[in-house]
C-alpha cells in the first residue's frame, strides 16, 4: 500500500508543504488575526501546513487541504512580545 491509498489526505513531501504554505500565506495576507504559518511533520507521517491564528472564529476561513497537503489550524491566542 502506498500513502496515496490510505483513508484521508496522501502524505505530503517537504517541498509539496512549502509550496502549499506560499499558496495560503498569499490567500490569507489580507486576513487579520493569522499570527503564523508554517511547515511541520504530521503524526500519521508526511508533512503538513500549520496556521496559528488568534481566535477559533477565524478556522472557518481557512481550508482544509491546499493543492493536496493537509492544513491544521492552531488557536494560539493574542501574540505579544515578551517583557522583560
Amino acid at each position: 500500500m502506498t500513502g496515496q491509498e490510505r483513508d484521508g489526505p496522501p502524505r505530503a513531501s517537504r517541498a509539496a508543504a512549502r509550496t502549499a504554505k506560499a499558496t495560503l500565506r498569499r490567500g490569507l495576507h489580507d486576513l487579520p488575526g493569522v499570527a503564523a504559518i508554517g511547515v511541520a511533520r504530521r503524526d500519521e507521517g508526511g508533512f503538513g501546513v500549520v496556521v496559528r491564528v488568534r481566535s477559533a472564529d477565524l478556522a472557518d476561513h481557512i481550508p482544509d487541504v491546499v493543492a493536496g497537503v493537509p492544513v491544521e489550524v492552531r488557536v494560539v491566542g493574542e501574540v505579544r512580545p515578551r517583557g522583560g
